[in-house]
């Protein structure tokens, strides 16, 4: 990985949640950072897990720590619907993300 200060962040939402996949993306997976930038992961989850608790217990596994988080929790049916959608960040993600994770 070449984000060696997301490891904690990943170990702790896999604590909470069966991630499918956990893709960076945003200016930190394009190189194109600046030093306040925050790390955009879109976290994939199983069909049964309802979003948004899903988000909300992440958000708290990931208290305490030091790293600047932006979620977006998805199922991969929304991954395939709206993967050329221009006006979402799924195309970006999926065509430009780095995958962190994959189970």
């Amino acid at each position: 990985m070449n984000h060696p200060e997301l490891q904690p962040v990943l170990e702790r939402i896999l604590e909470v949640v069966p991630a499918q996949q956990i893709i960076l993306f945003g200016s930190r997976a394009k190189g194109q950072a600046r030093p306040d930038s925050d790390y955009d992961l879109l976290v994939v989850v199983p069909p049964e897990l309802p979003k948004r608790p899903t988000a909300q217990s992440i958000h708290r596994a990931l208290l305490g720590l030091l790293v600047p988080v932006d979620l977006v929790v998805a199922h991969p049916a929304d991954l395939e619907r709206y993967r050329t959608a221009w006006m979402t960040i799924y195309p970006e993600a999926l065509q430009g993300g780095q995958v962190l994770y994959a189970a």
